[in-house]
């Protein structure tokens, strides 16, 4: 980015601000209009924000940001088109857009602010990338699976080792019928795991669980909403999602 959009689009912060975003409502192909605001870290703004792998640094595709061409990764330009309203527009806070990338200084006062920007979030999206097949049947089994097991209800004579059988059978049956068939033991299956939580392998091999970030990320968010594509759930139902 040349200093002259850089001059454009992001001008110097001062005090405790930061930057916030608004994506502007549109549908999923129209072209990506935003605008930077500065606000107060200390003034308990509204807004939400984004967890995820920035992707190839060369592999960018153009937004409009403040009327200006800007440049982001195509990883970014797709979550962002999957978070964007149809009808109303949508505040952010992005690393990658919020703070100004080519001042040093800047970035040296913003990324220790990351911590408390991501705790006072109302929500983190921790964004996946794009789905697919094996992750649109994931999705599918949890979000049912979350929602059965809520409304179940058990015999007063079922123990503990009952009802995890029942857990067990239901979510079988469920992934069943969502995909068709149960999947096949694998090399890469985890011996300590039950063998329904290692069907769930296209969920966590994806290359955002890598990132060291995602610990101060998602740990101070008040809430966490996995996204992968146009598939969304509360990373609180996965983790509670346990069989036992």
């Amino acid at each position: 980015m040349d200093p002259l959009t850089d001059r454009r689009t992001h001008r110097p912060l001062t005090g405790n601000n930061i930057r916030l975003l608004t994506l502007q409502s549109g549908l999923f192909n129209d072209p990506i209009h935003c605008q930077l605001e500065q606000v107060s870290l200390s003034a308990r703004h509204a807004y939400e924000a984004l967890s995820y792998v920035w992707g190839k640094t060369g592999d960018t595709a153009p937004m409009i940001l403040d009327r200006t061409l800007y440049d982001i990764t195509k990883n970014l330009e797709c979550a962002l088109r999957y978070l964007r309203y149809k009808e109303s527009p949508r505040v952010l806070w992005v690393d990658a857009i919020c703070i100004n990338q080519n001042d040093l200084a800047e970035m040296s006062e913003q990324v220790p602010k990351m911590g408390e920007i991501y705790s006072r979030a109302m929500k983190v999206y921790a964004w996946l990338g794009e789905a697919d097949r094996q992750i649109d049947y994931v999705f599918n089994v949890l979000q049912e699976f979350r929602d059965r097991k809520r409304e179940a209800k058990f015999p007063t004579h079922f123990d503990a080792a009952e009802q995890l059988s029942f857990y067990r059978q239901l979510f079988c049956d469920i992934y069943q019928d969502k995909a068709g068939t149960l999947p096949e033991q694998s090399d890469l299956d985890d011996d300590m795991l039950h063998e329904e939580f290692n069907w769930l392998r296209p969920l966590y091999v994806r290359p955002y669980w890598r990132r060291v970030w995602i610990i101060q990320e998602l740990v101070l968010a008040k809430v966490v909403v996995i996204c992968c594509g146009d598939k969304f759930i509360d990373f609180d139902d996965i983790y509670g999602l346990s069989l036992d």
